[in-house]
């Protein structure tokens, strides 16, 4: 079975293929981690990514089990779908010098696309060009940490 775009490579020189494969990447709007080149379609698995892999950090704790998750609504849908029934409630331990960390590879993973590819996170407000969320102000539904 053919795969997508096969039908337009078969003429195309090497040095062109990367250009059209960026393209494509482009017109499916990807964003590309700057630290390691993965790529990822929403702003929000982008800052995901970068907390969890990059900045070590796991700020968003389940008070059922324990569980640590890296954004807010990864700890809401765990708490959804582990413990039905109960508060969607959590905490938040925050650490300035690592969201500070996320802000700067956020910063730089957005700065690579290009403004004309409107890229809006699915689960903020975070625009390309402005800076990543900023949880001086807690979540809302948020238990404080010990």
């Amino acid at each position: 079975m053919e795969k997508e775009n096969d039908h337009i490579m078969h003429d195309v020189e090497e040095d062109d293929k990367a250009a059209i494969f960026q393209q494509i990447r482009l017109r499916k709007q990807l964003i590309i981690c700057c630290e390691c080149e993965q790529s990822f379609e929403s702003v929000s698995r982008l800052e995901s990514h970068v907390t969890q892999v990059h900045v070590g950090w796991l700020p968003f704790e389940c008070p059922y089990c324990k569980t640590f998750k890296p954004s807010e609504s990864e700890i809401r849908t765990h708490i959804r779908m582990r413990h039905r029934g109960y508060e969607t409630k959590f905490m938040y331990s925050p650490d300035d010098r690592r969201r500070q960390r996320v802000n700067v590879l956020m910063q730089r993973s957005l700065s690579r696309v290009p403004p004309s590819a409107n890229i809006i996170g699915s689960n903020s407000s975070l625009v390309i060009g402005a800076p990543a969320p900023d949880y001086e102000h807690p979540p809302s539904q948020m238990i404080p940490s010990a």
